[in-house]
């Protein structure tokens, strides 16, 4: 299984739209590289799925095609975790306006296709069969190729329109887990270290590094935007509440507040890795 990072950002990438913090007026300044909201291009045995359509897919697309020297910019299938914008809202390079794709596989649980369905504009790629939406069942593992297969595994995530899954993909060779958004690690660690337990790597929530990030930048509040800090999740595991004796880390989905987003480091310790762009 090969495993190209296509973006490590939070839903809105960095530089964040309207923002002029320290982190983005890298980015702005010309110091940095820009980064992407997260996503994944998985590639095995010339089956190609990519991980999150999101708002700069274009980009990622043609990206992760030069990085590869692909001969197609469109993989096999994308799959999309949940009905967040950074997320799905890349599906609109999908429609006629655009790549007037023609049934481009999608692979999304049965509520995000009633979400997809029930919305315009995303219910005209349905109907002008820019995509063919396939259902993955919570639980169970769907084959994606003769090679690859992968399983949905639903956790607590706002879920306004739709729900929200972490996605476990198998190959004969290794396990792969992307989880890039959760409210909590409460009630999901033992299910997480199951998971850990077979996998030969997992891509993390790492949204915030702590909970006094936000307040600063226009009076925001984590408690509004849950998710598990790096902070806390750094503590479960070095307590054993989350075992990763058989698998590392890769911490992803960096709001653009989080200094880790540009970090030089390549690991906070022995089995955690911090995600860097590829691409």
């Amino acid at each position: 299984m090969k495993i190209d990072i296509l973006g490590t950002a939070q839903d809105g990438g960095c530089p964040h739209a309207g923002c002029y913090c320290d982190n983005c007026m890298k980015i702005i300044n010309g110091e940095e590289k820009e980064k992407y909201p997260a996503s994944l291009g998985i590639s095995k045995d010339h089956y190609r799925i990519l991980v999150e359509a999101t708002p700069k897919m274009d980009i990622q697309l043609r990206k992760w095609q030069e990085l590869n020297n692909y001969d197609s910019y469109l993989p096999d299938a994308t799959i999309i975790t949940h009905a967040h914008i950074g997320h799905y809202a890349g599906l609109m390079y999908l429609g006629k306006e655009v790549l007037n794709a023609d049934n481009h596989p999608v692979y999304v649980t049965a509520k995000m296709r009633d979400f997809i369905e029930s919305n315009s504009p995303y219910a005209d790629l349905v109907s002008n069969g820019n995509i063919k939406l396939n259902i993955l069942p919570i639980g169970e593992s769907v084959k994606l190729s003769d090679s690859l297969t992968v399983k949905a595994i639903e956790v607590k995530h706002r879920n306004e329109h739709a729900d929200t899954v972490g996605l476990l993909f198998s190959a004969s060779d290794e396990s792969v887990f992307f989880l890039p958004d959760i409210d909590s690690w409460d009630g999901f660690t033992k299910q997480l270290t199951d998971i850990l337990s077979s996998c030969n790597r997992a891509y993390l929530d790492a949204t915030f590094f702590n909970h006094d990030e936000l307040p600063s930048l226009r009076g925001r509040d984590t408690s509004k935007v849950p998710h598990p800090t790096v902070e806390d999740t750094l503590t479960k595991i070095k307590e054993g509440i989350i075992n990763t004796d058989k698998c590392e880390i890769h911490l992803i989905h960096f709001n653009h507040t989080n200094h880790l987003i540009h970090s030089t480091k390549k690991c906070l310790n022995e089995s955690v890795y911090i995600a860097k762009q590829d691409i």
